[in-house]
């Protein structure tokens, strides 16, 4: 079970985020609050596997700068309107596990939070940002591995969609080309499509590759 903290400034939201991670089964929301203390003290007195905190509460980046400094052992998910990629860094510069955008589906939040405690580590305040997710990326890439795509086949659409032929796919990935054009049997046929065009264009509508 996934304990999470959930932190909003507005209660109908927190209602609307806890009913659907609850829902699945395997994550259990613990306790609630609607401040930046609040998120500090829940998570020091509970020591839930996450925080899930909203870009909306006050000081967002200094909670998230306080949970590194004390070597808080949750992980940190900020969850957010719409972020300017210079906002998104500084979050990630103060110790953010990642952030989610509230667009994606609702199914992929609770994909995130089980992709964060898989691979939970501890991530101090000085780690480079290079070693924390940013689970946008993660999340759009999740939408696409819903058909059941394997990580190999996400990369080999992007290769595809910058150009690449099947040969400089092959050598970019240490594989033979006859097994680039397996993996892009494979994808035609877990995405229902005919060729690969439209296998890219799935892609860019999803946002894996842009």
């Amino acid at each position: 079970m996934i304990r999470t903290v959930l932190v909003d400034s507005l209660a109908l939201v927190r209602t609307g985020v806890r009913t659907l991670l609850q829902s699945t089964g395997d994550v259990s929301v613990v306790a609630e609050g609607a401040t930046a203390d609040e998120a500090l003290r829940l998570s020091a007195q509970l020591k839930p596997d996450v925080l899930l905190l909203d870009h909306g509460v006050p000081g967002v980046v200094q909670t998230v700068r306080t949970m590194r400094e004390r070597r808080a052992p949750c992980e940190v998910v900020v969850l957010a309107n719409l972020m300017h990629p210079t906002e998104a860094a500084r979050i990630l510069h103060a110790g953010a596990s990642g952030y989610v955008c509230k667009d994606i589906s609702p199914h992929v939040l609770v994909d995130v939070l089980r992709s964060v405690c898989r691979s939970a580590a501890p991530h101090p305040a000085d780690a480079p940002a290079s070693q924390r997710v940013d689970f946008r990326t993660l999340a759009r890439r999740a939408e696409l591995g819903g058909h059941g795509l394997t990580s190999r086949e996400l990369d080999i659409i992007a290769e595809l969609a910058s150009g690449a032929t099947d040969q400089e796919i092959a050598d970019r990935l240490h594989v033979g080309e006859g097994t680039v054009k397996t993996h892009i049997r494979h994808i035609l046929h877990k995405l229902g499509v005919r060729n690969r065009t439209a296998a890219i264009a799935l892609a860019l509508r999803t946002r894996v590759i842009e």
